[in-house]
């Protein structure tokens, strides 16, 4: 079996994954469960349909992998200048069967990227880590692995507060204000 994966887009996430799962979409039944690995926001519901016909291209597919290696662990191929630009703000509801073809021409996304802000704390000292990243899992393993040079001296960590953003720059605006004084002083209230 291969992994497959399914682009769209809807106003309601949750309800089109249970169709999607319940066998209701026929372009997508015969490889049933899906999970939902990345989400895309977009303001017009145009915005969205442009980007899943993106995705449907050679171009778009191509993304895909990368993002689909990037999440496996597994080194991507270096990106084109084209690419490199806005590849990690990308899709994907991944079929989760084994198999080679994560982005064969059958396949594509479920736009919604979402970005948090997150607050760490040690259970070493209670020592507060602030950051952001669009994976808030792969992060919290990456600190508790000792992969973050500024935070492995006090592993492990569990999660204080996480605040979601549909933009990277204002999940990282966000994190720049908890590294401020007036922020530090918010994260101890």
């Amino acid at each position: 079996m291969k992994n497959r994966t399914y682009t769209g887009s809807t106003s309601d996430i949750n309800r089109r994954l249970e169709e999607h799962n319940r066998g209701k979409v026929k372009s997508s039944k015969a490889y049933i469960p899906y999970d939902i690995l990345q989400v895309e926001e977009f303001r017009t519901a145009k915005e969205a349909k442009q980007r899943e016909a993106f995705y449907k291209t050679s171009s778009g597919r191509k993304e895909i992998k990368v993002i689909l290696a990037r999440r496996s662990g597994c080194p991507p191929r270096p990106p084109s200048v084209r690419q490199a630009r806005s590849r990690f703000t990308e899709v994907v509801v991944r079929l989760a069967k084994g198999g080679r073809d994560l982005a064969s021409r059958k396949s594509g996304n479920i736009f919604v990227t979402i970005h948090y802000t997150y607050i760490l704390q040690s259970r070493l000292n209670n020592r507060t880590y602030t950051g952001s990243t669009s994976d808030i899992k792969r992060r919290l393993e990456e600190h508790n692995r000792g992969k973050v040079r500024s935070s492995k001296a006090y592993i492990p960590y569990d999660i204080l507060q996480v605040e979601e953003f549909r933009t990277a720059k204002e999940a990282k605006q966000r994190e720049a204000f908890y590294k401020t004084s007036s922020g530090r002083k918010e994260i101890k209230v």
